[in-house]
C-alpha cells in the first residue's frame, strides 16, 4: 500500500519534503484551493453562468466580498428587468397608455400650471380695469347730470 506518492530515500529526503511543503504552504493563494475557480475562471457560455447554477459557481468560487455581492446581484437584477418587462408587455397588449418620464411629467405639470396662473392673473387685472372703467364712467355721467 502507498501512502506517498513521491519515493523518499532516509531521513535528509523527508526532511528536505517537510522543508519544500511548508514553503508551498506559506506562498499558497485562496484560489489555489478552490478548484471551483480556476473552472468558473475559463472561457465558458453564457447560458452556462446564467441561472441557479451559475450563481451557486459565482458565490462558491468568491474570494471577497465583492465578488459575492456581484454572484448575487446579477440574478436579482435580471429577475427585476423580466418583471418590469413582463409589466410594459401588459399595458401595450391591453392598449393602456404608455406612462410618460418622471421628468416630462414634473416639465408639464409646472409648465401648465404657469400657463393657468398668467391666464387667471390676465383674468382678475382684465375684470378689476373693467370695472374701474365702469366705475369711472358711472361717476362721470352722475357728474353731468
Amino acid at each position: 500500500m502507498k501512502l506517498y506518492r513521491k519515493k523518499l530515500d532516509g531521513l535528509e529526503a523527508l526532511r528536505m519534503e517537510k522543508v519544500r511543503l511548508r514553503y508551498e504552504r506559506r506562498h499558497l493563494k485562496p484560489k489555489d484551493l478552490n478548484p471551483l475557480s480556476e473552472w468558473s475562471a475559463g472561457k465558458s457560455s453564457v447560458a452556462a453562468k446564467s441561472g441557479l447554477l451559475g450563481t451557486i459557481m459565482g458565490l462558491m468560487s468568491s474570494q471577497s466580498q465583492w465578488q459575492t455581492a456581484i454572484a448575487v446581484g446579477k440574478p436579482i437584477l435580471e429577475i427585476l428587468r423580466k418583471r418590469r418587462a413582463r409589466g410594459r408587455d401588459y399595458r401595450y397588449a391591453a392598449s393602456l397608455p404608455r406612462k410618460k418620464p418622471l421628468a416630462k411629467k414634473i416639465i408639464t405639470e409646472i409648465a401648465v400650471n404657469y400657463l393657468i396662473g398668467k391666464a387667471v392673473q390676465l383674468s382678475v387685472y382684465g375684470i378689476s380695469s373693467f370695472l374701474k372703467r365702469k366705475k369711472a364712467k358711472k361717476l362721470e355721467r352722475m357728474r353731468y347730470s
